[in-house]
């Protein structure tokens, strides 16, 4: 699912990646794709971080739970994290991103709706 994206930033100049996945099968299956697909382009993994699954509102404690996978995943730094999720994680997620002013090179999200490409777009900064 994301080897266009990886290339995309190996291409930009990005060396490390990391990922951060609701429990939930399609996510999971889809971030931890993302480590062998790094491997192969010659970047480094970080850090995978599994959160709770948020179907359709993030609970306090998953909220929690986000909020310390993005702190942890910010100590790591990656040039690019992922996000593999649904809506109502994904949003909370750059919410939070935004609120501690935390901006990797790049973020990539899987796009379950239309208003992850605005996300997508304004959180992709040029490396």
């Amino acid at each position: 699912m994301f080897t266009s994206s990886v290339l995309s930033f190996k291409l930009q100049g990005a060396k490390t990646v990391g990922w951060i996945s609701e429990e939930h099968p399609f996510a999971s299956v889809a971030c931890e794709g993302i480590e062998p697909i790094a491997g192969d382009y010659g970047l480094q993994f970080l850090k995978g971080i599994v959160v709770p699954y948020s179907p359709t509102e993030v609970l306090p404690e998953t909220g929690e739970k986000i909020k310390e996978a993005v702190k942890e995943m910010q100590g790591f730094d990656p040039d690019v994290l992922f996000f593999c999720g649904y809506p109502a994680g994904g949003f909370y997620l750059m919410d939070f991103l935004q609120e501690i002013n935390y901006s990797p090179k790049g973020i990539c999200i899987t796009p379950f709706l239309t208003d992850w490409r605005k996300f997508f777009f304004l959180f992709t900064n040029s490396f």
